[in-house]
């Protein structure tokens, strides 16, 4: 859910809008657009440490400067009497091309999913601000290899880099499909520059951890959070596919994408949903058989009758989970069974997907279980890479003693 969905108003007393971790520590930041618009406090360090148990106190401290954010926004939005007129959009321009790309019916915009289109609106307006009347044609080589050491020498990280430049990517593909001529020069620059991307993560949970964090759960008397997590390391599903995600704000918001009562068939005998991430590609049900799986069907039935309707996973006032607040909850269970803080509430999809290889699963049965559309995709979620290749010494340096 976008932090500017995120209620102000205390009746959500863990909702911290603009809250981010930084090894121990715990602050609250602006969103880009209103640092560089000259907003006063880009960050601000928050009391305490991870893991304290003062995550009330500083989700209230989050929700006073989100809200001192939100009136110094409406006052930079009152037009001064000197205001100079809105700059206008140049003829094929950088700009012209990227507005294009949103509004067109038939653009490939339209057809992706509701949060990827805001992240793509995120990535867009950094470009606008960047290049937005740039002419494409006085787009050169130079120029984009001028971009990217401007974002090295500004102490952007590899990640950034890689996204921005993927959204110009996709941005010139658009153009290359509407103005061939107009794009091609620039396409085919971009298709040969190798933008360097942050190695793969290395860490994902055991099965002892994910149990660990479960049974914490369990303590804490948090039935909801310990079903969730365990759908998502026994089905291999994705956080947002259990728990589901809020799109759009105030009357506007909607909940999509998460586990219904409607999917769960045959008195908790198996679930049948499709999956988010390739619902547009694959339409398709998945069907997950939970005879296997007890303890999953006796939590699922252990949920009074009367509230098996709409939303699986819902807090205690019967409200679907913000992604902030699950993710909070996975941290402070984390945190009290011992798990390390490396392994995230992301990790846990191919913690899954691992146990599932060191069981014996071949690779179209890992990719299948993920619901990949490619092996490739999975062979990503693989870690642990140094035991296989350590295995495969032995085996070769023991077929070399039996020659000898």
């Amino acid at each position: 859910m976008s932090r500017s969905s995120l209620p102000l108003d205390g009746s959500d007393p863990l909702a911290a809008p603009g809250l981010m971790q930084v090894k121990d520590f715990l602050y609250w930041r602006a969103p880009r657009p209103d640092i560089r618009a000259g907003h006063s406090s880009s960050s601000v360090r928050l009391p305490g440490r991870a893991g304290d148990g003062q995550d009330a106190a500083r989700a209230k401290l989050c929700r006073k400067l989100e809200a001192d954010l939100i009136r110094w926004r409406a006052k930079l939005a009152k037009p001064a009497k000197s205001a100079k007129p809105t700059q206008r959009t140049l003829a094929h321009s950088w700009r012209w091309i990227m507005r294009r790309y949103l509004t067109d019916e038939f653009s490939p915009f339209s057809e992706v999913k509701a949060n990827t289109q805001v992240s793509y609106r995120d990535e867009l307006a950094y470009w606008d601000e960047a290049i937005g009347n740039v002419l494409v044609s006085a787009t050169d080589y130079v120029a984009i290899k001028r971009l990217q050491r401007d974002m090295q020498a500004g102490g952007r990280s590899l990640s950034f880099i890689a996204r921005k430049f993927t959204m110009l990517r996709i941005v010139a593909n658009y153009g290359a499909a509407i103005a061939p001529k107009m794009f091609i020069d620039i396409r085919m620059i971009l298709s040969t520059i190798r933008f360097k991307k942050p190695g793969p993560r290395d860490v994902f949970p055991t099965e002892a951890q994910v149990m660990a964090i479960i049974n914490v759960c369990d303590d804490a008397g948090d039935p909801m959070m310990a079903l969730g997590l365990a759908l998502q390391w026994w089905l291999t599903l994705r956080a947002r596919d259990v728990r589901g995600d809020w799109m759009g704000t105030g009357k506007d918001a909607r909940w999509v994408d998460g586990l219904t009562w409607s999917m769960i068939k045959g008195d908790m005998a198996e679930i049948r949903k499709v999956v988010s991430k390739t619902a547009a590609s694959d339409p398709r049900e998945m069907v997950w058989d939970l005879s296997p799986l007890p303890d999953i069907q006796a939590r699922l039935r252990a949920i009074p009758i009367d509230q098996r309707v709409g939303p699986v996973i819902r807090q205690p006032d019967g409200q679907p989970f913000h992604r902030n607040r699950f993710t909070e909850k996975f941290r402070k269970y984390r945190a009290v069974a011992g798990v390390h803080k490396d392994v995230k509430m992301m990790d846990t999809r191919a913690g899954a997907i691992n146990h599932a290889k060191s069981l014996g699963a071949t690779e179209v049965e890992m990719q299948l279980q993920a619901g990949h559309a490619s092996s490739s995709t999975t062979q990503r979620y693989i870690r642990g890479r140094e035991a296989e290749v350590n295995k495969v010494i032995k085996l070769r340096s023991g077929g070399a003693k039996e020659q000898g």
